[in-house]
């Protein structure tokens, strides 16, 4: 892996390793931002649409060596790492929010996916070359 992977990681194993700590309830991150519903699946779909693009091209510029050895670690940080921060994000909003909406974030994961999807699936098609 790259650099960018390893700043990342180290991003997203932040993020996760503080939505856990704010479920256990040892840390209280709620409150500290506020946003509406449409502004939180905004971001969900940007960051999904980014990280999808970003492993298509770091994929993309791997060797078939390459390729084969971290093709998975890729998939890994760009499709697990995110969701981190969303949960992140999640966990800062109001506590009244959070218990009246307790699905919003399986909802973001699956904006998520999708937007990460539409990159990760369009690689594949052939390029259909210019008419003359």
């Amino acid at each position: 892996m790259r650099h960018l992977e390893i700043v990342l990681s180290g991003l997203f194993l932040a993020a996760w390793i503080s939505s856990l700590l704010h479920g256990l309830g040892w840390i209280s991150f709620a409150g500290t931002l506020e946003t509406t519903l449409q502004g939180y699946y905004l971001l969900c779909g940007a960051l999904g649409w980014v990280a999808g693009n970003l492993y298509v091209q770091r994929r993309r510029a791997l060797d078939e060596q390459q390729r084969k050895a971290f093709s998975r670690h890729l998939l890994i940080v760009y499709t697990i790492g995110p969701a981190g921060l969303v949960l992140l994000v999640w966990s800062m909003e109001p506590a009244v929010a959070q218990q009246a909406l307790p699905l919003v974030p399986i909802w973001a994961w699956g904006v998520m996916g999708i937007f990460f999807l539409v990159p990760v699936l369009l690689r594949r098609w052939p390029r259909v070359p210019p008419k003359n």
